[in-house]
């Protein structure tokens, strides 16, 4: 995934993913294949999980 969004090493992908999105991309995988308590994104209240959006923003390859 790393060479398919434009980073050439993992770790690279793996630190700017960790900084937009709050966790590690193993972290964010597991998290996201749990099945939803109640409500979207498993969270009761109807908004974003403490994560935030499951949608990262796109990060901006290391040069």
């Amino acid at each position: 995934m790393a060479r398919a969004t434009g980073y050439l090493s993992e770790s690279a992908f793996s630190t700017a993913f960790r900084r937009v999105v709050g966790s590690s991309p193993a972290q964010f995988r597991n998290r996201t294949r749990q099945p939803a308590r109640s409500t979207a994104h498993g969270n009761p209240e109807g908004g974003p999980g403490p994560a935030g959006p499951l949608t990262p923003a796109t990060p901006t390859p290391a040069r």
